[in-house]
């Protein structure tokens, strides 16, 4: 049994024009942001058995299912996370997973309750890495996917990275015990899924050569450590010569990288008095920030107190809508800087960094 979308899975966006939504409420004066990206499995299929909806909703705040008859009779809601339910009657039924951060975005799938083993699966997109696939198989006890390079998984919702754009094939087959049922799909990859900021360089005393490794991003803005920044909309190499200073040698350098599922950045150090690069700033600082969400005002918790740093928020679109050069309070006020929505808050200082999302209601 094919699932069925009310918004269109395959093309990820941030512009929320790209979206099917249903709008609940008054959200004028609400700044963009990214809306849910929703996703569920689905196991118990078999008559009989309890059914399990999973929810893998990437930002996701609240959540409502709606299960209803082939009659179109509701007979079953929750606002659980990843709730369970006995379908009573075999047949078909159509199950809404509507996930709401401000956007609401549904999603429907048509599941058959029945004692028929078969293979099917939705998809996923803009996930962590890459693209995430769900089984909606029935009567299924177990499963392998089968992907393009020949790796395998047993999992219900596994998560794949394609190398590239294009189209591929994914096979999935559904066992009950040594029965078995196949379903061979081409996949239409349109992004690689959430970038990682990743890049690398060489140099030639102070010059140096970098280069990102997100081949899929729209945005790309460096910042050398030296006042100087770039922004391109390609994943080009870069070459960037410092100005000899008798009294710095080593400049914190950092990418921004944003693309159709998110934005993501790293931060590596430039010592122009070596040959190859000395590898990225020390490892990143688990940044707790409370309360999340809030009207503006957050507190930050991981990041030493009195140790100076340079903070920086972006939209989901890779836009910097507020810097703060240099500041040593981990409590922060945003609340007449910013327009509610979800932001990306970036903290450097010369060593380190730390990342976090943010909601501004």
């Amino acid at each position: 049994m094919k699932a069925k979308y009310t918004f269109l899975l395959l093309a990820c966006t941030l512009s929320l024009s790209s979206y099917v939504f249903r709008h609940d409420g008054d959200n004028s004066g609400v700044a963009p942001h990214s809306p849910p990206n929703p996703a569920f499995s689905v196991s118990g299929l078999c008559f009989g058995d309890t059914t399990h909806f999973e929810n893998y909703t990437i930002l996701g705040f609240n959540y409502m299912w709606t299960v209803t008859n082939i009659n179109g009779d509701t007979i079953f809601t929750s606002d659980s996370i990843s709730p369970s339910y006995y379908f009573d009657t075999p047949g078909t039924y159509t199950v809404e997973l509507m996930a709401d951060n401000g956007h609401v975005v549904a999603i429907t799938s048509d599941l058959t309750i029945g004692d028929s083993l078969y293979a099917d699966f939705a998809i996923q997109t803009c996930t962590s890495n890459g693209m995430r696939f769900t089984t909606r198989s029935g009567c299924a006890d177990h499963y392998q996917w089968i992907f393009p390079d020949g790796s395998t998984s047993d999992l219900p919702a596994p998560e794949y990275k394609f190398d590239s754009l294009g189209t591929y094939a994914v096979q999935l087959i559904a066992y009950n015990g040594s029965a078995s049922d196949t379903l061979t799909r081409s996949i239409l990859v349109e992004d690689l899924g959430i970038p990682t900021g990743e890049f690398t360089y060489t140099q030639s005393k102070r010059t140096g050569y970098f280069t990102p490794l997100d081949k899929d991003g729209q945005h790309y803005y460096w910042e050398f450590g030296d006042g100087t920044s770039i922004d391109t909309t390609a994943p080009v190499t870069i070459t960037h010569t410092y100005l000899e200073d008798d009294d710095i040698f080593t400049y914190p350098v950092s990418l921004l990288v944003s693309n159709k599922c998110g934005l993501a950045s790293k931060q590596k150090m430039f010592d122009e008095t070596q040959t190859t690069s000395i590898g990225e700033v020390s490892s990143e600082i688990t940044l707790c920030v409370f309360p999340n969400p809030s009207e503006g005002m957050f507190t930050i918790n991981g990041w030493k107190e009195n140790q100076s740093f340079h903070i920086r928020i972006f939209d989901l679109e890779g836009r910097m809508v507020f810097e703060n050069a240099r500041q040593s309070s981990t409590n922060i006020d945003l609340k007449h800087s910013i327009a509610p929505g979800i932001y990306y808050l970036q903290m450097t200082s010369d060593t380190r960094q730390a990342h976090a999302r943010i909601l501004i209601r």
